[in-house]
């Protein structure tokens, strides 16, 4: 199979991400995370192609996959590297406050 989706070298904020790719029609795609199977395999269309909605775990993440017909099971496809971020972003400085007349703030940087 090939993973065509998303970009190799992605970084997202996205704690879940849809792998999209191909393979030989109503073949069984078995997704690979960091080395492990995800769940059950997904069947390829008729026309080849596949989605399948993937949880990412913090940092980066290598996503693969295999398929399985009636010739037997491929090796392993190229792999996609997806990053997921969850550093929390520097705050904006320096962040001034002021009050204002009816209760409002003005916040300048």
């Amino acid at each position: 199979p090939k993973l065509t989706g998303p970009s190799n070298g992605t970084v997202t904020r996205d704690a879940t991400t849809t792998v999209v790719g191909s393979a030989q029609p109503a073949s069984q795609v078995q997704l690979v995370v960091n080395g492990a199977q995800l769940g059950t395999p997904v069947v390829a269309g008729p026309d080849g192609r596949f989605t399948q909605v993937v949880a990412l775990q913090p940092g980066v993440n290598q996503l693969q996959a295999t398929a399985t017909d009636n010739w037997g099971t491929s090796v392993l496809s190229a792999a996609l590297q997806i990053t997921l971020d969850v550093t929390v972003p520097a705050a904006p400085g320096p962040l001034t406050a002021a009050s204002q007349a009816l209760g409002k703030v003005r916040l300048s940087w």
